[in-house]
C-alpha cells in the first residue's frame, strides 16, 4: 500500500469517527422532537376544561404530557400534570382533556405546557396523577426535566361551564 492510499484511508476513518462522536460534553445528537399545538389557540377563552390537541413526532421511548397552571404560579415554577397524550403512530395526532382551575379562577389566565419525558419521569408522573385521583388531593409539582423543549400557550378562564 502506498503512502497516499494509507493517508486517504486514515483521513476517511478519522472523519467517520468524528461524525459518529457525540457533540458537546457528554451529549449525543438532539432527540427528534416536533410538537405542534393545534387547539386551543393562544389567548382563547375557556371554561372549566379544554381539550388540548396537536401533532407530535417523539424520540423512541418519549412520552408526551400536558400541564396547566394559573399564570400567577409562574414564579413558584409549579404545574398541575393533566395526563399523558397518546400519540397516534400513523398520524402523530394526540389530545388531552385539561382542567382549568376552579370557579374562583374565573378571569385569570392559565399557562398550558406540553413536554416530552423519558420513561422514568413518565412513570413518576403517572404515579402522582394516580395518587391524586385516589386521594382527591391535587397538589402542584415541579415539572420534571424534559427531553425536548416544552411548548407553551396561554388561555383565559371566562366561565366554569
Amino acid at each position: 500500500m502506498d503512502r497516499k492510499t494509507l493517508l486517504l484511508g486514515l483521513s476517511c476513518l478519522t472523519l467517520l469517527f468524528m461524525a459518529m462522536a457525540p457533540h458537546g460534553a457528554g451529549s449525543g445528537p438532539a432527540p427528534a422532537c416536533l410538537i405542534k399545538l393545534a387547539e386551543p389557540h393562544d389567548g382563547q377563552q375557556v371554561g372549566r376544561s379544554v381539550t388540548v390537541k396537536g401533532t407530535a413526532t417523539l424520540p423512541a421511548g418519549g412520552h408526551l404530557w400536558v400541564f396547566a397552571r394559573r399564570e400567577n404560579f409562574q414564579d413558584q415554577d409549579v404545574w398541575w400534570p393533566q395526563a399523558e397524550g397518546r400519540v397516534d403512530p400513523t398520524t402523530g395526532e394526540w389530545k388531552v382533556s385539561t382542567s382549568i382551575g376552579e370557579p374562583r379562577d374565573i378571569g385569570w389566565s392559565f399557562d398550558i405546557a406540553v413536554a416530552v419525558f423519558k420513561e422514568a419521569e413518565n412513570l413518576e408522573l403517572k404515579n402522582q396523577v394516580r395518587e391524586a385521583m385516589k386521594s382527591g388531593n391535587w397538589l402542584p409539582i415541579e415539572m420534571p426535566a424534559s427531553i425536548c423543549p416544552p411548548q407553551f400557550l396561554k388561555v383565559k378562564k371566562n366561565s366554569h361551564n
